[in-house]
């Protein structure tokens, strides 16, 4: 039956299962709280994104770092969204997810205002834009987990895989479109 397969409703042969899951997609687009989950992952994977194609050219090339320095930036902030991700995983049963989850957003956007303020106002200041860069991308491996867990709770298990589906594509879409945009700035500056 389709029930033990989970795919209640879906009918057979893939034309009807196709408009299942577009139907699904459908009612998972038109529900304000999960587009929220979608454009929270989104702009974070896009300023993700953003971190991964330029902080090579800020660091070395406006910063002065060598590529060994860069490797060493790289790792550190890796290693912090791994150590965010499992502060998040230890507090999960303590704290709620939209707590972790408002947690997590704090500490990326205060990791943004300290590297915009670095870049500009400080005309650059490289300890500001390291601390700024950890504290925003660390915050990925915090909120993350939380921003997908809490848009899949609404949802029957027939629909989690739909849902999961569009979060991740929203990612990775968001990420596509900001993170050439950032080679677009002016070459001297971190700004962009």
């Amino acid at each position: 039956p389709e029930e033990a397969r989970g795919g209640a409703g879906t009918g057979r042969g893939s034309g009807s299962g196709l408009l299942a899951t577009l139907r699904t997609f459908g009612v998972l687009l038109r529900d304000r709280r999960f587009l929220g989950y979608i454009l929270t992952g989104g702009f974070a994977f896009a300023a993700m994104f953003a971190y991964i194609s330029g902080s090579p050219f800020v660091l070395e090339d406006v910063h002065g770092l060598s590529k060994q320095e860069f490797s060493y930036v790289f790792g550190a902030n890796a290693l912090g969204i791994m150590i965010a991700g499992q502060v998040g995983g230890r507090l999960v049963g303590r704290l709620s997810p939209a707590r972790l989850l408002g947690t997590g957003l704090a500490m990326s956007f205060g990791g943004s205002t300290i590297l915009l303020a670095a870049t500009a106002a400080f005309g650059g200041d490289l300890p500001g834009i390291l601390l700024g860069l950890f504290l925003m991308v660390s915050s990925i491996g915090l909120f993350m987990p939380q921003v997908v867990a809490l848009a899949l709770s609404g949802y029957a298990p027939a629909m989690a895989g739909a849902a999961s589906a569009l979060i991740g594509t929203g990612q990775f879409l968001f990420g596509a479109v900001f993170a050439p945009l950032v080679g677009l700035g002016v070459k001297s500056s971190g700004l962009p």
